[in-house]
């Protein structure tokens, strides 16, 4: 009669059967419990979409949202393509006028504006505004003569002082400034001329003055009048004139 070999030996020789004779091309095969072959699925990397990989299977790479590389492909070298870089962050750019523009903040300083962070809108308008500008008219000036002490200039200055006369218009260079703000005007290029010379007196005194913040320097004023006035055309002088006057019609903070 045989000898039966202990029941150890018989449960590990009936293990050993099982494993060999089990096939599972699909996966790796372990031993279970109750000697059955339990199927592993295959691994590989996992391409995720910041870029990183893991080391996962293909059923969770898909429920991670992302892409499986194929089976024991590593993740070192990393096979994932990364991400192109966030777009420089962008914000309020202002300027010395006022404006704001939404721009990065090298575009910014590129423009000579002042880059006021990240994120921040132009809508409010962050940025300071500039004071507007002033200008009295000669109608101011030829009443207020008490203001005009401020400007360095007086009513009894010649208009030939300070601005430059052509010879066919030398007998206006002995006028005074406040004959020029008088002046009514009239026909051909003397009418024009003063005309102009009536509202560059308004101009100059305004540009001079220091509580009137007016857009040109007395420089420019005297410069601007001197080129009308040499130009001998009429056209040209009274363009001068609407310039000039315009500046001089912008409000007047002397009141």
């Amino acid at each position: 009669m045989l000898r039966r070999l202990p029941i150890v030996f018989e449960i590990l020789a009936a293990l050993v059967l099982v494993g060999c004779g089990s096939e599972n091309p699909g996966g790796h095969d372990v031993l279970g419990a109750g000697g059955l072959a339990a199927q592993i699925d295959p691994m590989g990397a996992c391409c995720l979409a910041d870029g990183t990989c893991v080391f996962t299977t293909a059923e969770d790479c898909g429920l991670q949202g992302g892409i499986y590389q194929g089976d024991e492909i590593a993740c070192d070298p990393n096979p994932c393509e990364l991400p192109p870089p966030p777009p420089p962050a962008e914000g309020a750019c202002c300027f010395t006028d006022g404006t704001c523009l939404v721009l990065t903040a090298e575009d910014c300083g590129l423009q000579g504006g002042i880059y006021q962070g990240d994120e921040i809108a132009c809508d409010p308008n962050p940025c300071a505004q500039p004071e507007q500008p002033e200008g009295c008219g000669h109608g101011y000036w030829k009443n207020h003569e008490s203001e005009w002490e401020p400007t360095g200039y007086a009513p009894e200055d010649l208009v030939g002082g300070i601005f430059t006369i052509p010879a066919d218009l030398d007998e206006l260079a002995d006028d005074t400034l406040a004959d020029a703000l008088a002046y009514a005007g009239g026909n051909g290029v003397i009418g024009a001329a003063r005309i102009l010379l009536r509202h560059a007196v308004a101009g100059l005194l305004n540009a001079a003055h220091p509580e009137v913040d007016y857009p040109r320097s007395v420089d420019e004023i005297v410069s601007a009048v001197n080129a009308a006035l040499a130009s001998g055309d009429r056209r040209t002088i009274l363009a001068c004139k609407e310039e000039v006057d315009q500046h001089n019609s912008r409000g007047c903070p002397l009141h």
